[in-house]
């Protein structure tokens, strides 16, 4: 009796906590937003149509802001005659966008590029080194992306929060899973891994019964997967 009691409480408890967090998380998003407009009012930034941009040390530029309205946009390679090389943090807070290029020359994405985006559909080209720490961070409507084979290094929680994402194959090159990569990606159930991966961090893999880990025979995705008794499927080499 003491049990069910017990059980009854913390389900209450719960439940109390809800709008709590829905409220906590809100706040997170609208002091994000703050606090890049507070940095884009102390940038030197350029206004070229519709895209604020920066000119940076080696010359190529950093998208600082897109300020349009359309919901398909593709990242523009050059502006005034510059090339541009990086998305910067906070760069499409807009609600109406849908679709999102990323054109090759980009080659960087820079932490929180697309923080909170409610963008469905990232097209990532050929060319792409980096992306940043927490880049898609709360793109809760993100439902494809494919990650380029020249990508070397994904930063951390990249796509935490991605709650629609269903599969992902991280490219060949990568040697570990950072921290937080992809908590919380609650649909994912495909999750495919090159025989480069020999590190997986803390919460790097979202608590998904139906998730299955695809990589080599005899990789350490392979093993990791036994270890945590998590799906695992051969990837032909």
């Amino acid at each position: 009796m003491v049990c069910k009691r017990v059980c009854v409480l913390f389900l209450l408890l719960m439940i109390a906590l809800v709008p709590l967090q829905m409220a906590l998380a809100d706040d997170y998003e609208g002091d994000a937003e703050s606090n890049y407009d507070d940095r884009l009012s102390q940038l030197d930034t350029v206004s070229s149509g519709d895209w604020l941009y920066l000119k940076q040390a080696d010359g190529t530029l950093a998208l600082e802001r897109y300020q349009g309205t359309a919901t398909d946009v593709t990242v523009p390679v050059t502006l005034d005659g510059l090339t541009v090389t990086t998305v910067d943090s906070y760069c499409f807070p807009q609600d109406t966008l849908l679709t999102i290029t990323v054109p090759e020359g980009i080659t960087t994405l820079a932490i929180d590029a697309f923080l909170f985006s409610p963008v469905e559909t990232v097209t990532l080209s050929e060319g792409l080194l980096t992306i940043g720490d927490t880049a898609f961070f709360g793109c809760e409507g993100l439902t494809s992306l494919k990650i380029p084979s020249t990508v070397t290094s994904i930063g951390l929680g990249a796509f935490q929060g991605c709650d629609q994402l269903t599969e992902i194959t991280i490219p060949e090159g990568i040697t570990a899973l950072a921290d937080n990569l992809l908590c919380d990606c609650t649909s994912l159930t495909r999750l495919t891994l090159p025989a480069s991966v020999l590190a997986i961090g803390d919460l790097a893999l979202p608590e998904n019964t139906a998730l299955t880990l695809v990589a080599p025979e005899g990789s350490f995705a392979q093993q990791y997967a036994k270890e945590h008794n998590i799906a695992f499927e051969v990837r032909e080499k």
